[in-house]
């Protein structure tokens, strides 16, 4: 799946609770764009799995959400849709993968889910805990020793951090198998993940801190995480000196 995102950042400091009036001063825009057909490597909206399925609708991060014309896939109240295809479950077939929001009559979020339709038939759904109106599917990655993909979840967009929500399929249901911090636009600090897939797969969240007062001396800590079933369980942090890079800050998956 191919993103555009256009965004104009507010700066607000972290733990604060946004109003909507704040939010609409500040003017926050996070604009998903989706390439028809870029859910398949090669594919063609004619030839795509799941063709009668709904197309990805743009919208903001925060505010009201288009509500989503009427699709056998979808509620009759969702909004802020995303829409991919790839094979999560690990059977070898594409899947359809939905994201999207529940809206009440004033069009406001009251939740958001994850919606994993598979070819082999049945449907599976988790709701996904965040604090944006509009949440988006950020990539699609096998980053276990499993078959099948993780779906990368953008669920919260605040000036200290982005953070994602990694879901899998644990042979049954979607689960939640953790959520990691990346970028970040408050003075001294920086942060980032790498994913190290195959047979022993981790992810390594790199959190960086300026030393205070601000002088250009950073510290690195990473903290790895192993797959336990279909949960990343992290290790003990290490601490190095260092500042951030382009290969350590933001999602490498």
């Amino acid at each position: 799946m191919t993103l555009a995102y256009r965004r104009l950042v507010p700066r607000i400091p972290f733990g604060v609770r946004v109003s909507a009036r704040l939010i609409a001063r500040r003017a926050t825009l996070f604009v998903v764009v989706v390439a028809l057909g870029a859910g398949v490597v090669g594919g063609r909206a004619a030839t795509l799995p799941f063709a009668d399925a709904p197309q990805s609708q743009l919208f903001a991060a925060f505010g009201p959400c288009p509500v989503a014309p009427p699709n056998r896939y979808l509620p009759s109240n969702a909004g802020c849709v995303t829409v991919s295809r790839a094979d999560v479950d690990g059977d070898g077939r594409t899947d359809l993968v939905l994201l999207y929001a529940t809206l009440n009559g004033q069009r406001q979020t009251t939740g958001h889910v994850l919606s994993v339709v598979r070819a082999s038939g049945g449907t599976l759904a988790l709701q996904v805990p965040g604090d944006l109106d509009g949440m988006t599917i950020a990539r699609l990655r096998d980053v276990n020793a499993r078959a099948g993909v993780e779906i990368f979840v953008h669920v919260t967009h605040i000036t200290t951090d982005e953070i994602i929500g990694v879901y899998t399929f644990d042979g049954h249901a979607l689960r939640r198998a953790g959520s990691f911090p990346f970028a970040g636009e408050d003075a001294g600090i920086r942060f980032g993940f790498t994913c190290h897939p195959g047979p022993r797969a981790t992810i390594v969240e790199h959190d960086f801190q300026e030393q205070t007062p601000f002088t250009g001396i950073w510290d690195r800590t990473d903290t790895t995480f192993r797959w336990v079933g279909a949960t990343l369980r992290p290790a003990q942090p290490r601490t190095v000196r260092g500042a951030p890079s382009p290969a350590q800050t933001g999602v490498h998956c």
